[in-house]
């Protein structure tokens, strides 16, 4: 509420006589104009200073509540955050170079064996890459509420 606005409601009320004004301090004590502007100037401004300072330590004090609890929100978050999958298996191969891994006395006995590794190794894979971007949505929620309003 301004002071014009409080002056108008008090006259309303009849707390103010014609001609008295009040003024709503740095802290929001209300007192009456001509009360203020007895005070010398130095105790004026001592005042004002001091409830400043409290203004200012009580919004830090605020800040660092909320800071506090946006810390506990993200250890939360980090605490739930998917542990990292194992590593994937080199993918199957027929052949390496000269090197031939199908037959009779090698690494697959036939194709059929190899085609079917193959299928295991690209459902290993795909699970995988699930698992991986859940763990990356999992990141960005944390990374999300260690910054907010950034992106």
């Amino acid at each position: 509420m301004s002071e014009a606005l409080l002056d108008v409601a008090s006259r309303a009320r009849g707390l103010l006589a014609t001609g008295e004004r009040l003024r709503i301090l740095p802290s929001g004590t209300i007192v009456r104009a001509a009360v203020w502007d007895a005070l010398p100037l130095a105790a004026r401004r001592r005042r004002e200073g001091a409830m400043r300072r409290d203004v200012l330590r009580e919004r830090e004090a605020v800040s660092q509540r909320e800071a506090a609890k946006r810390a506990a929100k993200v250890a939360a978050r980090v605490e739930a955050l998917p542990p990292m999958p194992r590593k994937l298996r080199p993918k199957p191969r027929a052949r390496q170079g000269n090197s031939h891994f199908v037959g009779p006395g090698k690494f697959y006995a036939d194709w059929n064996e190899f085609d079917a590794d193959l299928d295991k190794w690209e459902d290993e894979r795909a699970a995988r890459m699930r698992l991986m971007a859940k763990r990356h949505k999992a990141q960005q929620r944390v990374f999300e509420a260690k910054h907010p309003g950034k992106r």
